[in-house]
């Protein structure tokens, strides 16, 4: 009896393991930079290409000089997938909502807060899914410090959002977000 319980407990635990579903994405670093994310449940990887690196994280100086705005952005070169998010005014480590309706940074000067997935339809043209009233998200910023020295900069965040297509009207959703610069 002891010995079938020996077997039923690695057996057990074995089954338990494989249907537990992994939601965590694979992290891409590239330098100082590190992104995570799943569209619609698959992992999102940036691999950047000739004419774009992978992942991109800077602060852009507002209208007014005392503002900073937080740009991200990571580069897939199939399809030319890319995800942006946009913080106009980021103050600091804080919860941000994606919740207005705009095509967003660089489409616009200092959009209000956005999420943004763009995707080649293999056609020649782009599909833009934007953040919006209805298809929202957040940004959650855990750690901020601006020096003057850009390198030295530090941000890091989790992210999620569903953003609707400007095209034909469908929604994207990208979740499990994490990017960090140090």
């Amino acid at each position: 009896k002891s010995f079938k319980l020996i077997l039923f407990i690695p057996l057990f635990v074995l089954f338990i393991q494989s249907s537990c579903k992994k939601d965590t994405p694979k992290i891409t670093t590239y330098g100082a930079y590190k992104f995570a994310a799943k569209v619609n449940g698959q992992d999102f990887i940036p691999d950047g290409g000739i004419l774009a690196t992978p992942i991109d994280i800077f602060f852009v100086q507002g209208s007014n000089p005392l503002n900073t705005n937080l740009y991200v952005v990571a580069y897939k070169v199939e399809n030319h997938e890319r995800i942006s998010l946009y913080i106009k005014n980021i103050i600091g480590p804080s919860h941000y909502s994606l919740n207005t309706y705009t095509p967003g940074y660089p489409y616009q000067s200092e959009p209000p807060h956005c999420g943004m997935y763009n995707k080649d339809n293999n056609k020649g043209s782009s599909n833009l899914w934007v953040t919006n009233s209805i298809d929202t998200g957040y940004v959650d910023i855990s750690e901020y410090k601006l020096t003057n020295d850009v390198q030295n900069n530090v941000v890091k965040g989790t992210f999620y959002f569903k953003a609707k297509s400007l095209i034909d009207g469908t929604v994207v959703e990208i979740s499990n977000g994490y990017f960090s610069k140090n």
